[in-house]
């Protein structure tokens, strides 16, 4: 009884994680151009809204208060993003050296920012990919991130930091890994995912 349970459950793998499989396809250059032109727009839309609400919040208040953007106003940004356009499926920013872990890479990310770090100081900032997936066909654009002077104030180096901001940091991503950063070191990318 126990050999075709056994049995069935390794079919039911071996065929889902071919249904899973994604395949990495050339995009061609209208493509590329295509992509790029609207993702910039997309992601400087993107960055635009959180680094005004990051501003505003520590022109208010404290920087400590703006990590509480990050955690409960990024998500929230991203997504009115996603619906306001008919042909992005998602948008996030990921890093290696994430802090949320909801950013971290896929294996597709992880070869853009592999790319990114390849030809940081040739100042490539963008990057698209056409993936084959189960249901057709799909783009990938990334757009680089810069560490900016503002930025270093929450992902600089710890010794850099006030107690309030890392104790802060430890309370709300006690596995955080986005610290030790200099200003113009890549940061990550945002990924805007489009169907084709």
């Amino acid at each position: 009884m126990r050999k075709p349970i056994i049995t069935i459950l390794l079919l039911h793998f071996l065929l889902t994680a071919n249904y899973s499989q994604e395949k990495l396809l050339n995009p061609t250059e209208p493509e590329i151009q295509k992509i790029t032109m609207v993702g910039k727009i997309v992601a400087k839309k993107l960055l635009s809204n959180l680094q005004a609400e990051l501003l505003k919040e520590i022109r208010s208040s404290d920087p400590v208060n703006a990590l509480a953007v990050c955690n409960l106003k990024a998500m929230p940004l991203t997504e009115e993003i996603v619906s306001t356009q008919d042909n992005i499926i998602s948008i996030k920013r990921t890093s290696n050296n994430y802090r949320n872990p909801l950013n971290k890479p896929d294996s597709l990310e992880q070869i853009a920012l592999k790319y990114f770090k390849q030809h940081w100081n040739e100042k490539r900032d963008t990057h698209v990919q056409k993936i084959q997936g189960k249901d057709g066909s799909y783009y990938k654009f990334y757009k680089a991130l810069e560490v900016k002077g503002l930025c270093v104030t929450c992902h600089g180096s710890e010794e850099n930091m006030s107690n309030k901001i890392k104790q802060k940091i430890a309370d709300l991503y006690p596995s955080d890994k986005a610290v030790g950063y200099n200003v113009g070191d890549f940061r990550g990318a945002v990924t805007i995912e489009f169907s084709e």
